[in-house]
């Protein structure tokens, strides 16, 4: 064997050993869950109304094409019609 490969094999067994003998350095992550505030819900009142088929089918269609519920359209247009923000 030649001297750079003797040398070569003596390096990497030097490696090896302290490999073996050095512990794992593992840094560990600390997970922590991200602090929310609580938010108060405005409190709700339920209403049953009446209106032609044909102001519903606009309603329903204009929820699919926003992608908001009816619930947040009629609350939105009854904010703008009262002049509530």
């Amino acid at each position: 064997m030649s001297k750079e490969k003797e040398g070569y094999a003596e390096n990497r067994s030097k490696l090896a050993e302290l490999i073996k003998k050095t512990p794992p350095k593992t840094n560990i992550q600390e997970v922590r869950p991200v602090a929310t505030k609580p938010t108060q819900k405005e409190e709700e009142s339920h209403v049953n109304i009446w209106i032609p088929k044909t102001l519903f089918v606009k309603l329903k269609m204009e929820s699919a094409r926003t992608g908001k519920t009816i619930k947040q359209l009629t609350i939105e247009a009854y904010e703008k019609h009262l002049g509530v923000d």
